[in-house]
C-alpha cells in the first residue's frame, strides 16, 4: 500500500483521515483499514477548562453525565493499513444496534465455525466493536464498563469450543433515557365508558358502580433530561400546568388526593349527573321524552340498578322516538315506542303501544299495547296484541288479535284470529272468539330442556357408533376363538400328557395356547366394555323417553267452546312427528291433549279430549 502500509496518526476524524490517506497514498478506500490504538478523552464543563480524564468511570454518575453544560469530546491514536496486504486474525462478523435515542447499544457476535482463538483475539474483537462505534459517531468507552467482560466471555467460548457455535448478544454501553413529562390532566372517566359517546345521537348518561373513580385530576410531573451514547444531551419540555379546574360535587362524591393525583369517587352505584356544575349519583332518572332533540339514545346497562320514568302520555307523541336506544335496569313509559327504538333492560313497564319495527328485550315486560318484537327470560304481560310477536317463560294476554306468542306457559283471557301460541306445557284460554290460530305444543321451546336434549341426543348417536364397531370386533375374534377351538383343545391336551411324562412341550404348541389365551383376554375386554357402553346407551334412551314422555304432560285448555278452524299441534320428539288436530264449531273439548297407545307392538299417537277441567286451572 506504500505510504499508508503502517501510518500511525493521531486524529479526531478517523475516518476522515482515512480517506485523505487512501487517496494521498493513491490506494482504493475500501483497502484501507484501521486499528485505534489508543482513545484521549477530553470533557468541559460550560465555559471551564478543558479536562483530560484517564479515568472514565466519571461519567457512570448519572448526575455528572446529565449535567447540561457538560461537553465531551474525543481523539484517537490510530494506525492505517492496506487489508490486502497486512495478515489479521480471522473475526466473526459483528452486528452494532442501537435504540431510537441512541441511549443504548447492543452487539451481536454471530456463530462462526471458522473463528479460532488466538492471544490477541480480545483485543481484536474490541477493536472492530469500536472501529464499529466510531464509524456511527459513538463514543468510545464511555459508559461501557462491561463490555471487556462480555468480549473475554466470548474469547472463552471460542477457546473452549473450537468456533463459535451460536450467535452471542450483550450489552456494549448504556447511556440515560429521557423521562418525558407528565402534563396536567382532568380525566373524566365515567364519559369514556360511554360507548359511541362521540355520536350525537347518543346522551352522555354514564353509570358507575360504587367506588368507581368517576373524575380524575392528574397532577403534572417533570421530567428529566437524558444524554445519548453520542455525547450529546437529550433534553425535555416542562411540564405543563393547564387544565386544572374546580369540581363541585354531593355527599354521593368523595374525593381522595395523593402525590400523583386527585380523585372523584362515586360512594354508591348509579348515573352520573352534572347540573349546573355540580356532580351527583343518581339512580332515577326522570325526562318527558326519549328522542334526539332532548337526551338522544340512552344506555345506562342493564345491571345498572338506574331507574328510567319516561312521562309523555300524548297518544299524538313518541315517548321513546324513532330509532332511539335504551339499556337500563328499569324502565317505566307512560307513552309509545316509535318506529326503529331498540329497548333492554331488566324490566319494562310501557302505558302506551310499541311500533311494529321496535324491539323489547328484558327479564319482565308489561306492555299495553303490543305490535313489535317482545323478548323476555321472565314473564310478559300485554294487554292487547295486535300482530306483534312475544317470546317469554311465561306470556299474559289479555287480548290477542294477530300475532305471534311462544312460552312454556301461555295464558289468554280473549283469543280472537290468525295467532300462533307455541308453548312447551301449557295454553289456557278463557274466551276464544276467532278462528285461523295455529296452536303448538312444542317442549323444544324450553331452552334448558332443548339443550339437554341435544346433549343426550348427541350422545345417543355417538354411543350408537361406538356400540356397533364395538360389535363388528366381537363377532370378527368371536370367529376366531370357535374356528381354532378344536385344534387348540388338541394343543392343550398335548401340552398336558407331555407334562406328565416329565417332558418339556415344544415351543410352538406354548406359543400357540398363548396366543389362544391372549386373544381370550381380547375378547373378554372388548365383552366387558361393550356391557358398559350399553348399560349407558339404555341410560341415555331412558332418559330422552322421559323427556319425551313431558308432551304428555302437556296441555290445550279452552274454558269455552271451540270455534270452527282452529289447528291444535303437538310435536313429538322421539320419533319427530306432528299430531294434529282441527277444531269443530261450537265443539265442547275444554282440555285437549296427547296419548300414547302401544297396540299388537305398533305405537301408536293420538288426541285425547276431555271436558273435565284441571284442579289448578279451576
Amino acid at each position: 500500500m506504500g505510504k499508508v502500509s503502517s501510518a500511525i496518526i493521531n486524529t479526531e476524524n478517523v475516518y476522515g483521515d482515512l480517506e485523505v490517506a487512501a487517496k494521498v497514498s493513491g490506494v482504493p478506500v475500501k483497502d484501507v483499514d484501521v486499528d485505534i490504538l489508543a482513545v484521549h478523552t477530553k470533557y468541559m464543563i460550560g465555559e471551564g477548562e478543558i479536562q483530560s480524564v484517564e479515568d472514565l468511570s466519571i461519567f457512570d454518575n448519572d448526575e455528572f453525565f446529565l449535567n447540561p453544560e457538560l461537553h465531551i469530546e474525543q481523539s484517537y491514536r490510530v494506525r492505517y493499513y492496506d487489508k490486502t496486504v497486512t495478515e489479521k486474525t480471522h473475526l466473526p462478523k459483528i452486528a452494532i444496534a442501537s435504540n431510537k435515542t441512541l441511549t443504548k447499544i447492543r452487539a451481536k457476535i454471530l456463530a462462526d465455525s471458522e473463528v479460532r482463538y488466538t492471544a490477541d483475539l480480545a483485543d481484536e474483537l474490541e477493536n472492530a466493536i469500536n472501529r464499529t462505534l466510531l464509524k456511527y459517531g459513538f463514543l468510545i468507552g464511555i459508559r461501557s464498563n462491561n463490555l471487556k467482560n462480555e468480549i473475554r466471555r466470548v474469547a472463552s467460548l471460542i477457546r473452549v469450543n473450537g468456533a463459535l457455535i451460536e450467535d452471542v448478544i450483550f450489552d456494549v454501553a448504556q447511556g440515560i433515557e429521557p423521562l418525558e413529562p407528565i402534563d396536567d390532566a382532568m380525566i373524566y372517566h365515567y364519559k369514556n365508558k360511554v360507548e359511541n359517546a362521540d355520536d350525537p345521537n347518543s346522551s352522555v348518561l354514564s353509570v358507575v358502580s360504587e367506588n368507581e373513580t368517576i373524575i380524575e385530576y392528574v397532577k403534572s410531573k417533570p421530567g428529566r433530561n437524558g444524554r445519548n451514547l453520542k455525547g450529546e444531551l437529550i433534553a425535555v419540555t416542562e411540564a405543563k400546568n393547564e387544565n386544572a379546574v374546580e369540581i363541585k360535587t354531593t355527599e354521593k362524591i368523595r374525593k381522595e388526593e395523593d402525590d400523583k393525583s386527585i380523585r372523584y369517587i362515586a360512594i354508591s352505584q348509579g348515573y352520573v349527573s352534572d347540573e349546573g356544575g355540580v356532580y351527583d349519583i343518581k339512580e332515577k332518572l326522570e325526562v318527558n321524552s326519549v328522542n334526539l332533540k332532548t337526551t338522544g339514545s340512552i344506555e345506562a346497562g342493564v345491571d345498572s340498578d338506574v331507574t328510567i320514568n319516561v312521562t309523555e302520555s300524548d297518544v299524538l307523541k313518541d315517548a321513546i322516538g324513532p330509532g332511539m336506544s335504551i339499556e337500563t335496569s328499569t324502565l317505566n313509559v307512560q307513552g309509545s315506542v316509535a318506529e326503529g327504538a331498540s329497548i333492554k333492560a331488566r324490566s319494562v313497564t310501557i302505558g302506551g303501544l310499541t311500533h311494529a319495527k321496535s324491539a323489547i328485550e328484558s327479564v319482565d315486560a308489561d306492555i299495553a299495547t303490543h305490535l313489535g318484537t317482545l323478548t323476555c327470560s321472565g314473564e310478559a304481560k300485554i294487554d292487547r296484541l295486535e300482530g306483534g310477536s312475544v317470546r317469554a317463560r311465561v306470556v299474559n294476554v289479555n287480548v290477542a288479535v294477530g300475532g305471534s306468542i311462544t312460552g312454556e306457559e301461555v295464558y289468554i283471557n280473549e283469543l280472537n284470529s290468525n295467532c300462533t301460541i307455541t308453548a312447551a306445557k301449557l295454553v289456557v284460554i278463557n274466551q276464544l272468539r276467532g278462528r285461523d290460530n295455529r296452536i303448538i305444543i312444542d317442549i323444544m321451546q324450553t331452552p334448558e330442556y332443548a339443550k339437554n336434549l341435544k346433549i343426550h341426543t348427541d350422545e345417543k348417536q355417538t354411543l350408537d357408533k361406538e356400540l356397533r364397531k364395538l360389535k363388528a370386533k366381537l363377532k370378527d375374534k368371536l370367529s376366531l376363538i370357535n374356528s381354532n377351538k378344536n385344534s387348540v383343545a388338541y394343543v392343550k391336551k398335548r401340552v398336558e400328557e407331555l407334562s406328565a411324562t416329565g417332558a418339556e412341550a415344544p415351543a410352538g404348541l406354548l406359543n400357540k395356547l398363548k396366543d389362544y389365551q391372549g386373544l381370550v383376554y381380547e375378547y373378554n375386554t372388548i365383552a366387558k366394555h361393550y356391557r358398559v357402553q350399553k348399560e349407558r346407551y339404555d341410560e341415555v334412551i331412558a332418559i330422552i323417553q322421559k323427556m319425551q314422555d313431558m308432551i304428555f304432560d302437556s296441555k290445550v285448555v279452552n274454558k269455552g267452546r271451540w270455534v270452527e278452524l282452529n289447528d291444535i299441534k303437538f310435536e313429538l320428539i322421539e320419533p319427530r312427528k306432528s299430531i294434529c288436530y282441527v277444531t269443530k264449531e261450537n265443539e265442547l273439548a275444554r282440555v285437549i291433549t296427547i296419548r300414547h297407545l302401544e297396540i299388537a307392538g305398533e305405537h301408536i299417537y293420538e288426541i285425547k279430549k276431555s271436558n273435565e277441567m284441571p284442579q289448578e286451572l279451576l
